[in-house]
């Protein structure tokens, strides 16, 4: 029986094997903001866990704005904002074209607070 938290051939474990939270797929609306830059990103959760989010980004920033694109500069730190369920302080970890990952800065618990039933237990 393989063990998923055991490192693949060449001795790597995959993204997903690296994740401490279980995701849950979503499709909800949402926006990115960071202090000092006006405006504000807009975007869909993709994905979702207690301790980040996968986002798609708005096509149309792409490449547009170099200040609203700041906001999803990796290291950066921003509000993210669900409109069903309040906003949640993170940290952009990655940025590939129109997806970014974020990494949530409270406690796990209270992720899975703010978003009862869909943020699985790990």
């Amino acid at each position: 029986m393989h063990d998923d938290n055991e490192p693949k051939a060449g001795g790597t474990l995959s993204r997903q094997d690296r994740r401490a939270h279980r995701r849950s797929r979503v499709l909800w609306g949402a926006t990115l903001m960071a202090d000092g830059v006006d405006g504000e990103v807009t975007c869909t959760v993709v994905d979702i866990s207690a301790g980040g989010a996968k986002l798609m980004l708005n096509e149309k920033l792409i490449g547009r704005d170099p200040d609203l694109l700041s906001v999803v500069t990796p290291g950066e730190r921003v509000t993210l904002s669900v409109r069903a369920s309040g906003s949640v302080p993170a940290e952009v970890v990655w940025q590939e074209g129109d997806r970014a990952g974020l990494r949530f800065l409270i406690d796990p618990a209270d992720v899975r607070a703010r978003f009862p039933g869909v943020v699985p237990p790990d």
